[in-house]
């Protein structure tokens, strides 16, 4: 039995959630409710949603999906990352990765259309325990 509840490493790509929300806010001018929350969590649930949409839509879901991450206890470090590749690890934790994942040509390739899909905004390749 695992000793922590996230059997999951993943890598993929983090972008900074003030780039991500502005993204969002010029691609849904409308949806003030969801993308213009008052709290970080309220902010960060609309960016999930609305990624999510984003990538469903224009069929790029089989190559990566949006999933939110702690990357500390403080909620405003909670982070969403499109994730490109993922296996079962009951090894690695948040702050031990045990097997290291390079990014590679299929996941530039993904970049490449979340560049696309959502501007020209930072991507840092992350590798971390989902």
């Amino acid at each position: 039995m695992p000793s922590h509840p996230h059997p999951y490493r993943g890598a993929g790509y983090m972008p900074s959630h003030d780039d991500l929300l502005r993204i969002l806010r010029e691609k849904f001018p409308d949806q003030d409710q969801l993308l213009h929350g008052d709290t970080y969590d309220d902010q960060l649930y609309g960016c999930y949603a609305f990624s999510r949409w984003l990538i469903r839509n224009n069929h790029i879901a089989a190559e990566v999906w949006p999933a939110s991450i702690y990357r500390s206890t403080s909620e405003e470090d909670e982070k969403i990352i499109f994730v490109t590749k993922y296996v079962v690890d009951y090894e690695s934790r948040l702050w031990d990765i045990k097997h290291e994942w390079p990014e590679d040509d299929k996941d530039r390739a993904v970049k490449k259309q979340l560049l696309e899909l959502f501007g020209n905004i930072p991507l840092q390749w992350i590798q971390t325990v989902i």
